[in-house]
């Protein structure tokens, strides 16, 4: 993670990933929030569908649903009261 932040601060890009919650505190969601990572989005993968098996069902149960966000660092690593949000850029940028 440290060599890909230098790098974009280096490259002046902004960063995105992907970041499961966790349960409590303990998920890659919040370690990337202690490095400036803020989430954009929340979705949850529920894994059923019809005519599920045992096993499938079982599985679901035990691993389900999972919290996902969509996470973002700005340009240079830094928020401030400035910062523009990727969906504020427009498609030019």
């Amino acid at each position: 993670m440290q060599f890909g932040e230098e790098k974009a601060k280096e490259l002046n890009l902004e960063c995105c990933s992907e970041a499961e919650g966790g349960a409590g505190r303990e998920g890659a969601r919040f370690l990337l929030e202690k490095h400036g990572w803020r989430p954009l989005l929340k979705y949850c993968i529920y894994g059923t569908k019809e005519n599920m098996s045992e096993e499938w069902q079982e599985l679901c149960h035990k691993c389900l649903p999972q919290e996902q966000y969509a996470m973002w660092k700005p340009k240079g690593g830094v928020w401030t009261a400035d910062t523009v949000m990727p969906w504020d850029l427009g498609v030019e940028n």
